[in-house]
């Protein structure tokens, strides 16, 4: 099986162990069957308010893939967010 390698990211899939059973044996799976690991939306909008201030907001949503849902044992969840964002320069 081929491990995926995601450096510098914080989605590690070669560390989702697992137990699986074939033929009626226990075996250990480390790793993703599928490289496939989630579809992504994000939308964000930005509103400047003055010359110094801005607003940002965002919404995201990620469906999982085939790799995801092997490894959580089927029907993983979309996970949602949302943020909000003030920054004011000085």
């Amino acid at each position: 099986m081929d491990k995926l390698d995601v450096r510098g990211g914080k989605v590690e899939p070669w560390r989702a162990t697992r137990e699986d059973f074939s033929d009626g044996l226990s075996t250990i799976v480390t790793g993703v069957t599928d490289v496939h690991l989630s579809d992504d939306v994000f939308l964000e909008y930005t509103r400047f308010i003055t010359p110094n201030t801005y607003l940002t907001g965002g919404v995201s949503i990620s469906f999982p893939g085939d790799g995801t849902n092997s490894a959580a044992g089927g029907g993983a969840p979309n996970w949602t967010g949302v943020f909000l964002k003030v920054v004011i320069h000085y």
